[in-house]
C-alpha cells in the first residue's frame, strides 16, 4: 500500500494567510520525509548487514504522519504543528539511541528540530523546542558516556559524522528553499489580494461617492416633486376658486375684480393688463390693469402681436427678444407672454403678463419642467377665462334679450320697473331727487296708417337712437310700448330736468324720415315730468305724475313739456286710468 501524502492534497482554509503558509510549509516537511525515507530504506537494506531494526524504524514514521495529515485536513493546525514537532524529537532522540548517537549522523537532526518548530510554531515553539533538543542532546551525551547502549555498534567515524551532517544541512536547506518560495508566493498572493482589495476599495469609494450624489440627486428631485405638487395643488385651488366665484358674476363689472385678485395670486411678481374685444368696432378695450411698471392702458395690443395672429399664447423670456409687446413701453420690463381668450373660432380678448426680469433664467439650463408649468398654467388660465367670459356674455345677452326692447335697442317695461325702484331707494338713503320723464311721439298712428308700420318702425328706431348717444352715464332710457318711452335722471333738479327733457323735444325735431324719396315732415314729442320726493314717494306715484303731465300736454296741444302740478291734475287723477305704470 502506498503511504504518501501528495503535494497536490488540497487543505482547508485555516483562517489567514499565515496560518495557510504554516500548513503548507508542515505539509511540504510531511512529504519530504516520505521521500528521504524511501530511498534510506533501499539503502538499508543493501548496505547494514542486519537491516530490520533501521527499517522498523523508518516504517514507524508511515502512521505518524498520516494521522497528522489527519489532523491538517480537520483543520487542527496548532495541534498537528506540535505533534509533528514533539514526535521529531522523540524520534530524533530514539534514532541517537539506538543507530549511531548523538555524536555522528544524528548531530543534524538536533539542529534542525528548533529551527522546523520555530519555522512551523513561531518563535515561542522554537524557542521551547530549542530548549527541549538541546537538553535532550546534552541528556543522550551524558547517557552515553555512563551508560553503554550501544556497545553493540561501532563507534561513529568522522565521516558518518561529516555525512549526516551534510544530509542534514542539505536537507535544512531545500526545506528553507521552499519555505522562502511558499513565502514568496504567498507574499505575491498578498500583495497582488493587497492590490485587488485597493482597487476594490477605490471602486467601492467611486460607487459610495456615485451613490452620495445619486441619493443627492434623488432628494433634490424629491423635494422638487413636493414642491411643484404643493405648488399644482395651489394652482387647483385659486382655480377652482376663481372659477366658482366668476360663475356667481352676472356682470362683467362683477368679474373684474375676481380676476384681477385670482391672477395677482396666480402669477406672483407679475404685471399684467386683460384686454376685451369690442365685436361692433372690433378693438380693444382694457379691462384690468395692475403693476406700478406699465403706462397708463393708452395703447391697445397691436396687430403684430404676435398672439393674435398665431391664436396662440406666445412667450418671450428673453430681454434680447424684441418682438413681445412691451419692448417699445419705457420701464424695465424684460420679458412677456400674451395669452388670447378665445371660446371655439371667437376672441374675447387678450391677457398680458409682464416682467421686470428675464422668466425662469433664459439661459440657465434644468428649467424645463418650470417652463413647462407655466405654460401648462397659462393654457389652463386663459381656457377658463375664456369659458367664464363666454358664460357671462351669453348671460348678458340673455339678460339684455330679458330687458331690453328689440326693435330700438333701449330698455323694456320690465326693466324701467326695476330701475325706477332701485333708483329712489338710492335717492332715499343719499337723499336727492331722481326726475321722471314720459315722451309720447305726436300722431304716431297716422305714421303708421299712411306709409305704413316700416316708417314707424324707422321713427322708433331713430329716436331710440338718439336717446343711447345723448343721455348721461346714470340716466336710463325705456320704451314702455307703442310710442311711447320713460326716462330716469338720477339725482337731478326740477329746473335741470325741465332743461334736459325741452332741449331733446328740440331736438327729435330735426329727425328727419324719408319715405319713398320724400321727405315725412317734423317728428314732434310730447312729455310729462315728475320729480322725486316733490311728486310722489313711490315708483307708482311718480310716473303716475308724470303720465298726467303727459296728458296735459296731449290737451294743450302737443309737442311740448309739462311737468305735474297737483293743483292744477288733481281732477285728472280721480277721473281718468292711464297707461304705463301708473296703474300698477
Amino acid at each position: 500500500m502506498k503511504m504518501t501524502l501528495p503535494l497536490r492534497t488540497v487543505l482547508p482554509d485555516f483562517g489567514s494567510e499565515v496560518r495557510n503558509q504554516k500548513a503548507q510549509f508542515l505539509k511540504v516537511i510531511l512529504v519530504g520525509i516520505m521521500h528521504i525515507l524511501i530511498p534510506s530504506a533501499l539503502a538499508v537494506i543493501f548496505i547494514d548487514p542486519s537491516p530490520w531494526p533501521g527499517l522498523s524504524f523508518m516504517a514507524a514514521w508511515f502512521p505518524i504522519i498520516l494521522v497528522i495529515k489527519q489532523f491538517l485536513k480537520r483543520g487542527y493546525l496548532e495541534s498537528a504543528s506540535y505533534a509533528f514537532c514533539a514526535i521529531l524529537l522523540v524520534m530524533v532522540n530514539t534514532g541517537s539511541i539506538f543507530f549511531g548517537g548523538v555524536i555522528g549522523p544524528n548531530m543534524g537532526a538536533y539542529m534542525a528540530v528548533p529551527l522546523i518548530a520555530g519555522l512551523i510554531l513561531g518563535i515561542k515553539g522554537g524557542l521551547i523546542f530549542s530548549g527541549l533538543s538541546t537538553l535532550s542532546a546534552i541528556g543522550l551525551l551524558w547517557f552515553e558516556q555512563t551508560v553503554s547502549l550501544n556497545n553493540h555498534l561501532p563507534p561513529a567515524k568522522p565521516i558518518s559524522t561529516l555525512v549526516g551532517l551534510l544530509i542534514t544541512t542539505g536537507f535544512m536547506v531545500i526545506l528553507m528553499y521552499t519555505y522562502n518560495r511558499i513565502l514568496d508566493q504567498s507574499i505575491k498572493r498578498t500583495q497582488a489580494n493587497a492590490e485587488i482589495q485597493r482597487e476594490l476599495n477605490q471602486r467601492l469609494k467611486a460607487m459610495q461617492t456615485v451613490l452620495e450624489e445619486k441619493s443627492q440627486q434623488l432628494m433634490l428631485a424629491n423635494q422638487n416633486l413636493e414642491l411643484r405638487v404643493s405648488q399644482r395643488t395651489r394652482e387647483i385651488e385659486l382655480i377652482g376658486g376663481m372659477v366658482q366665484q366668476l360663475h356667481s358674476c352676472l356682470t362683467l363689472e362683477d368679474a373684474y375684480p375676481v380676476l384681477q385678485s385670482s391672477l395677482m395670486e396666480l402669477f406672483p411678481g407679475f404685471e399684467g393688463r386683460l384686454w376685451l374685444l369690442d365685436e361692433k368696432t372690433n378693438t380693444f378695450t382694457a379691462a384690468l390693469h395692475w403693476g406700478s411698471q406699465l403706462p397708463a392702458i393708452k395703447c391697445p395690443p397691436k396687430a403684430t402681436c404676435a398672439a393674435l395672429q398665431k391664436n396662440q399664447s406666445t412667450f418671450h423670456f428673453s430681454p434680447l427678444d424684441e418682438t413681445h409687446c412691451f419692448q417699445d413701453l419705457p420701464g424695465r420690463i424684460q420679458s412677456s407672454v400674451c395669452m388670447p381668450i378665445r371660446t371655439s373660432n371667437t376672441t374675447l380678448g387678450l391677457l398680458q403678463l409682464c416682467h421686470l426680469k428675464p422668466m425662469f433664467g433664459w439661459q440657465e439650463p434644468g428649467l424645463d419642467s418650470q417652463l413647462a408649468d407655466f405654460r401648462r398654467l397659462t393654457t389652463t388660465i386663459s381656457h377658463q377665462i375664456a369659458i367664464a367670459l363666454g358664460h357671462l356674455h351669453l348671460h348678458m345677452e340673455l339678460q339684455n334679450m330679458a330687458i331690453q326692447d328689440e326693435l330700438t335697442g333701449l330698455y323694456n317695461r320690465r326693466f324701467m320697473a326695476d330701475a325706477l325702484n332701485r333708483e329712489i331707494n338710492r335717492a332715499q338713503r343719499k337723499n336727492h331727487n331722481v326726475g321722471v320723464a314720459i315722451l309720447d311721439i305726436d300722431h304716431f298712428k297716422q305714421y303708421n296708417d299712411q306709409f305704413g308700420h316700416d316708417v314707424g318702425d324707422e321713427i322708433l328706431k331713430q329716436i331710440g337712437a338718439y336717446f343711447k348717444t345723448n343721455l348721461r352715464k346714470d340716466d336710463v332710457a325705456c320704451r314702455l310700448g307703442g310710442e311711447e318711452f320713460l326716462l330716469i335722471f338720477p339725482e337731478i333738479s326740477q329746473n335741470a330736468l325741465q332743461k334736459r327733457v325741452e332741449h331733446m323735444i328740440n331736438d327729435l325735431r330735426q329727425i328727419r324720415i324719408h319715405h319713398h324719396n320724400r321727405e315725412l315732415g317734423t317728428i314732434t314729442v310730447s312729455a310729462g315730468a315728475a320729480l322725486y320726493p316733490n311728486h310722489g314717494l313711490t315708483p307708482q306715484q311718480v310716473v303716475r305724475a308724470a303720465d298726467l303731465a303727459l296728458y296735459q300736454s296731449k290737451n294743450a296741444g302737443r309737442d311740448r313739456l309739462t311737468f305735474y302740478d297737483p293743483q292744477q291734475m288733481a281732477y285728472l287723477d280721480n277721473s281718468r286710468d292711464f297707461s304705463s305704470l301708473s296703474a300698477n
